[in-house]
């Protein structure tokens, strides 16, 4: 056993005794995730993302993907606050937000694809696969064109496409624009409009 398995060990006891035994399994496997991407080397030398684990209601029927902004190379910093503001106003458009959705990002380093290579990329594709299995939303709704590149890349995803009926295992798929792409690029609010009405009529809202 070498000394980051004995660390993780330790820890996993550690929790379990502070939670008093009170955590169910599924509680305990997801906590063992969170730890697992806080440990996670493969992008050492980039800051981890634990910050932009929005929303963990784990027990929602919808799981928002958001790729980080700083992906983008037209996003500026100083432009947060409104581009946080505009994703609150796009969930509030069709009932969402942080109370009723399970929200988390595409990559779990603030990092940009253009600077990681390939291996990278799929160990965060495995590290949805696991956040997926935890959760089970009966519905994903992705917003950005990384995610769909690269953990949908078999799905043959459009942006806004109303006639799509993909699935991601027993999930339905949906997906459409970034915040950032919308924020700086104003005429795609129709189009992101427009295919949220048939969203919210899809699953019910």
């Amino acid at each position: 056993m070498n000394d980051r398995t004995t660390v993780k060990n330790h820890f996993f006891r550690l929790l379990h005794h502070h939670f008093n035994n009170s955590l169910d399994e599924n509680d305990f496997e997801y906590y063992k995730f969170l730890f697992s991407i806080n440990k996670c080397m493969h992008c050492s030398d980039l800051q981890k993302n634990t910050e932009f684990y929005m929303s963990q209601n784990r027990n929602a029927d919808f799981m928002i993907l958001l790729d980080p902004y700083c992906l983008y190379k037209e996003y500026k910093e100083d432009d947060k606050e409104e581009i946080d503001e505009l994703f609150r106003k796009i969930l509030s458009s069709v009932k969402l937000s942080s109370d009723n959705s399970y929200i988390t990002f595409t990559y779990k380093c603030a990092n940009s694809p253009r600077q990681s290579p390939p291996e990278n990329l799929n160990i965060c594709e495995e590290f949805f696969k696991k956040e997926y299995s935890l959760v089970k939303p009966k519905n994903i709704i992705i917003f950005g064109k990384y995610a769909g590149d690269h953990l949908f890349h078999d799905q043959g995803m459009q942006f806004n496409n109303s006639d799509n009926n993909n699935k991601y295992a027993d999930s339905s798929l949906f997906f459409t624009y970034n915040p950032v792409q919308i924020f700086y690029k104003p005429s795609l609010k129709k189009s992101v409009w427009e295919y949220l009405k048939i969203f919210k009529k899809k699953c019910g809202l």
